[in-house]
């Protein structure tokens, strides 16, 4: 931030600091700052933000508001992993669309969520899109009579919502969700990335001092596309 009020910056231009799994800022900046900062011999590098969106087939939107529970199944992808665990005492940082608060399969832990966005609709933890709880349920969904069982049965799930309920986002926020993590996961944890974009030096090392910060396990999607 010295660096930024050293050549003229507004303060406004900012958006998010880093502090945990990097040192460094997202922003607004125009030109003329830009190749100032560049200059800079205390700036490793400036990239520019760019979207990210989730990996989801069709049908997995935002959940219907029934309130009838089907009866509970194993899913495929759990049987064939060995099927579920016992997730208690274990925590997920969900970095994705955000989580169903009140969904009756979940064991959610808001008071460690955590939002990139903050000033609109967005703002909040809530699952506006369902995907982050979709994948929530794979990874802990609770061994009862309900739904599905997830991995880590009963774990803590911890919404860290960097997508927006159009399942978009930005680089720059999803750094924050890692940061976030970074900060407040422990040795034991586990983060899941369900997401893709572009190659972003930033993000890849990110999540790489994250883990390496905190000790926390970062799972990254593998694809769901043709590429």
């Amino acid at each position: 931030l010295d660096i930024l009020k050293a050549n003229g910056a507004n303060a406004n231009a900012i958006e998010h600091v880093y502090s945990h799994a990097l040192q460094g800022f997202s922003g607004v900046l125009n030109e003329g700052l830009m190749r100032k900062l560049e200059k800079n011999s205390n700036v490793a590098y400036i990239e520019q933000d760019i979207e990210l969106n989730i990996y989801q087939s069709k049908g997995k939107g935002k959940p219907s508001g029934s309130t009838t529970q089907p009866a509970q199944e194993t899913p495929w992808g759990i049987s064939r992993v060995g099927g579920a665990a016992n997730g208690a005492g274990k925590t997920a940082w969900i970095i994705d669309t955000g989580i169903d608060l009140s969904h009756p399969d979940l064991n959610v832990d808001d008071s460690r969520g955590f939002s990139a966005f903050t000033s609109s609709k967005d703002r909040g933890l809530d699952d506006g899109n369902g995907h982050g709880t979709h994948v929530a349920g794979t990874i802990a969904a609770l061994n009862n009579a309900i739904g599905v069982v997830g991995v880590a049965a009963g774990a803590m799930v911890v919404p860290v919502k960097v997508l927006s309920a159009r399942g978009s986002g930005s680089n720059s926020g999803v750094i924050a969700g890692v940061d976030h993590v970074a900060q407040y996961g422990h040795a034991g944890d586990a983060a899941n990335m369900s997401l893709g974009g572009g190659v972003s030096t930033a993000l890849d090392q990110a999540v790489l001092n994250a883990s390496n910060f905190s000790g926390v396990k970062f799972a990254l999607a593998a694809g769901n596309e043709t590429d």
